[in-house]
């Protein structure tokens, strides 16, 4: 299963709409809300994450790692568990607006 396919299984569309209106970090993704949850999520779909990141950062023309330091959030890292929340966060916010945005179907 891959990082899309985990997501629609996941939340409802309903829940997908609160993830992009309120954020992840206001807890609307509640099952990743905790550290433990989204370093599992990162690790889990870590390749789907960073390619995510590398087409976001190639679309805004963008270095990757400035495209990183960009990110909502990124001010307040201050170790690995704290990036990888910072990187799951971005990657399930921008998978609920493709979901919502593009249809159920895979594309």
């Amino acid at each position: 299963m891959n990082m899309k396919e985990y997501i629609k299984e996941t939340y409802t569309l309903y829940e997908l709409e609160a993830i992009i209106q309120l954020g992840c970090a206001k807890g609307a993704a509640f099952k990743q809300a905790n550290y433990e949850a989204t370093e599992l999520f990162h690790d889990k779909f870590e390749v789907d994450v960073w390619g995510l990141i590398d087409s976001r950062a190639e679309t805004a023309e963008m270095e990757f790692f400035q495209f990183i330091g960009n990110l909502k959030g990124s001010e307040e890292v201050g170790g690995i568990d704290q990036f990888k929340r910072l990187l799951c966060w971005f990657a399930i916010e921008e998978t609920a607006r493709e979901i919502i945005n593009g249809g159920q179907e895979d594309e």
